[in-house]
């Protein structure tokens, strides 16, 4: 979705980076809403945990936010169960999937799921400062990006502390600067 991506699909350590303190600041937004005073709205959102043609949302939104494997993949699929899940035990969650989802599906042309893709984009673009988009942006890339297999896709080399850390595993290596000489 963004511009940053490099033309050979590779994302830069500084747009993952990035990425991934958005999302931890979007998650932040979840966890300000005070949820203990949600609890007391337990009662009237209980039933509001994601039923079925909400998990077809939360797949194809997961996708839609990383479409770093194939569609169908099972990962996308973890996504919308876990967010299920814990819509089931956590009241507030199953309050912000229900209104975030209401929120997709608010369009007069119709539900999420059916509009053309450039419609789906507006209208996740318009929730981007929600709690929603923060809270499913950050568990689908804690789900989607544990894929080993896609890491190297992505040019992610893994985790480095069983090498003696990142300092001698491309730490250094800052494509996005300009090539300097010693003398400059």
């Amino acid at each position: 979705m963004g511009g940053a991506e490099r033309a050979d699909n590779k994302i830069s350590r500084r747009h993952f980076s990035r990425s991934l303190a958005r999302a931890t600041l979007g998650y932040g937004a979840v966890s300000a809403l005070g949820l203990s005073s949600l609890y007391s709205l337990a009662d009237s959102v209980i039933s509001a945990a994601p039923k079925k043609p909400e998990t077809e949302t939360l797949v194809q939104y997961a996708f839609f936010l990383l479409p770093v494997l194939e569609p169908t993949h099972a990962r996308y699929r973890a996504v919308a169960d876990k967010i299920s899940a814990q819509a089931a035990q956590v009241p507030p969650i199953a309050s912000l999937m229900a209104d975030g989802i209401s929120a997709l599906d608010a369009s007069d042309k119709g539900p999420w799921l059916e509009l053309p893709a450039q419609e789906r984009a507006d209208i996740v673009r318009g929730l981007e400062a929600t709690p929603f988009f923060g809270f499913l942006r950050w568990t689908a890339a804690e789900i989607v990006m544990r894929a080993p297999g896609l890491w190297e896709t992505l040019g992610y080399q893994g985790s480095a502390i069983e090498h003696g850390g990142y300092l001698h595993r491309g730490f250094d290596d800052i494509d996005w600067l300009p090539k300097t000489t010693p003398e400059s």
